[in-house]
């Protein structure tokens, strides 16, 4: 969170915002991209998300919701809406030129993905579920439309990657044009959720539930699949074979995948090009949120290795000898 939205969100707005949902009491827990409170009201607990309209417009947090409920009407474990005092879905509170958007989400009941839950089992499950999202996302028809992958401000090398690192800049480049450049159908394409990865989803009874839909926005399927392949290597970063650990992992997921949905041989074949765009983003994220001038130990450490593989060409993980199998 920028500072300027820092200081933007005073007492006297925190307050406007939890008086539209009649919140009695909030605990933060998070302001990375939002302000997000796990909040207790009248009507029970919920996850409170107060957004700047730097950060999304209140168009696209309509688009966001609109995408929520038609998820919900289909029986996916995501969490419900819950209405303002106003009866709206997302309430807009001005500060100066500027203004927050207030969503109040369900609070979902289930067990974080721990080392217990880290098995095929767990990964035919994460599967299914894209492919269900993706089997929708086909017949899903929104009201407001949300923005496409490439015009996402995480992908926005010129702000956030200096011209010190211009052959960073220019490998990352080539990566975009590269995704630009694949064919497009409503069968390998649509609105995603862009950030399925075991932080965002819950464990309960057998079933997963998925929250947090801050990054959907319309891009590839096989993007989503990417996304959790990048989060599922860090979760194990000290594995001795990132590449049997991916065989393992995609041969379950996309075992469950199929049992929804079905990719063409094209799309999945680009899965190393999606590792990488994956990695342009985190690293352009990483610019763009930290304080170049006082980076921690592992920050400099993991910005420099991720910088190291863009500007190589190369992959988080050598997929070559696994796509063969898929």
């Amino acid at each position: 969170m920028s500072p300027e939205v820092q200081k933007l969100f005073s007492p006297e707005i925190r307050d406007q915002c939890f008086l539209r949902f009649r919140v009695t009491a909030a605990r933060l827990i998070s302001n990375w991209h939002s302000f997000t409170f796990e909040a207790e009201t009248p009507a029970g607990p919920c996850i409170l998300k107060i957004t700047h309209s730097s950060h999304r417009t209140d168009d696209q947090l309509e688009a966001e919701t609109d995408w929520v409920f038609f998820l919900v009407s289909n029986s996916v474990g995501v969490p419900r809406i819950n209405a303002s005092l106003n009866s709206l879905w997302v309430e807009r509170v001005p500060v100066g030129d500027s203004y927050f958007c207030v969503v109040s989400y369900e609070k979902l009941i289930g067990e974080p993905i721990g080392d217990s839950l880290w098995n095929e089992t767990l990964f035919r499950r994460w599967g299914a579920l894209m492919g269900k999202l993706h089997r929708l996302s086909r017949k899903y028809v929104p009201k407001k439309r949300r923005y496409t992958w490439y015009q996402s401000d995480f992908l926005n090398l010129e702000t956030y990657i200096p011209t010190t690192d211009r052959e960073i800049r220019n490998r990352a480049e080539r990566v975009i044009r590269c995704v630009k450049d694949l064919p497009l159908s409503d069968f390998q394409y649509g609105l995603i959720h862009a950030d399925v990865y075991q932080e965002n989803l819950f464990w309960a009874k057998g079933d997963l539930l998925l929250f947090d839909f801050d990054n959907c926005e319309y891009g590839h399927y096989i993007s989503d699949i990417a996304i959790a392949l990048y989060a599922a290597l860090w979760r194990d970063l000290d594995q001795l074979n990132p590449a049997q650990f991916s065989e393992r992992f995609l041969r379950a997921l996309m075992l469950g995948y199929r049992e929804e949905h079905a990719l063409s041989r094209t799309e999945i074949e680009a899965l190393p090009l999606f590792l990488q765009l994956r990695e342009v983003l985190i690293y352009t994220v990483a610019k763009k949120m930290l304080d170049a001038n006082n980076l921690t130990p592992i920050q400099a450490k993991l910005l420099a290795e991720r910088g190291n593989r863009i500007r190589k060409n190369q992959p988080i993980v050598d997929l070559r000898p696994v796509l063969n199998s898929l």
